[in-house]
């Protein structure tokens, strides 16, 4: 499982190289996230992709954005924080799943096989999504990593019925959490614009670590051992149906007011 003091620098690594001038932006952004998940193997390796990206960000800074005349709106503002809330709730808590595998009798061998398999998800997540963001729209990938959030559930659930399915839960789940880390700064930049990303993200960024970290150290010590692990199940599957349904409000009803226009030239964006 993620250790809670690389949480802040995998949120960060994207705000760092977010500069790079490249059409495959989501792609980069998860390659240097899958290099920094590899750092499970030694202590040492995460320090290599973070010193990359804080080289490439001194080098080249990203220049200031303009004031616009106008400041960009959206509506729908308070529903995209919200899926990001989910989101984060919903990674937070994985832990449960490992819980509920020792819960319903799953031997050692299975969930030592399951925690195996998840590291491997974990390198693969961010390329995955990165990828799609570049060749779908984040929207399509925010909907599909929800669905996969999902799907996890049910497939960790059923892990009692047979071993294979507890391992394919655990694989489907630190799939969607490391590929959130990609998603995150993609669909930020897309919802929010590049220029009220720079000012935007660091707070988000910020906010999202800190509910993090609250949140396992509040299941750590405090409601791992008072609650059944199989309710936490059930309320991951409900943050993983709220953050489908508020990204996919929040991205169909969002619209910019353009810099230099007309209050009355206001046009509403529907980007698919």
């Amino acid at each position: 499982m993620l250790d809670f003091v690389l949480v802040l620098a995998l949120l960060f690594i994207p705000f760092l190289i977010h500069h790079i001038d490249t059409q495959r932006k989501g792609l980069v952004t998860g390659l240097f996230l899958s290099l920094f998940f590899w750092g499970k193997i030694s202590p040492v390796l995460p320090l290599v992709p973070f010193s990359c990206a804080l080289f490439l960000f001194r080098q080249k800074r990203p220049a200031r954005p303009q004031e616009a005349r106008f400041r960009p709106m959206n509506p729908a503002l308070p529903m995209f924080l919200f899926f990001l809330l989910s989101m984060v709730v919903f990674c937070a808590l994985s832990l449960s799943f490992y819980s509920y595998g020792s819960y319903v009798g799953i031997d050692t061998h299975t969930l030592r096989l399951g925690e195996q398999w998840g590291n491997l998800a974990l390198l693969i997540g961010p390329v995955w999504i990165g990828n799609r963001c570049d060749r779908r729209g984040p929207f399509h990938s925010a909907i599909l990593l929800t669905l996969a959030a999902e799907l996890s559930v049910w497939i960790a659930a059923a892990g009692s019925a047979h071993p294979f399915l507890f391992i394919a839960g655990a694989f489907c789940v630190h799939l969607c959490i490391s590929g959130f880390f990609a998603l995150m700064p993609v669909i930020t930049a897309v919802f929010l614009g590049e220029s009220a990303f720079y000012r935007a993200y660091p707070l988000l960024a910020s906010f999202a670590a800190g509910m993090w970290i609250a949140i396992r150290l509040l299941y750590v010590n405090r409601l791992a051992d008072a609650c059944q692990p199989g309710n936490f199940l059930i309320s991951l599957l409900f943050f993983a149906v709220l953050s489908a349904a508020a990204v996919s409000f929040s991205w169909k009803r969002r619209f910019v007011l353009l810099a230099g226009s007309a209050p009355e030239n206001v046009l509403q964006q529907r980007r698919q």
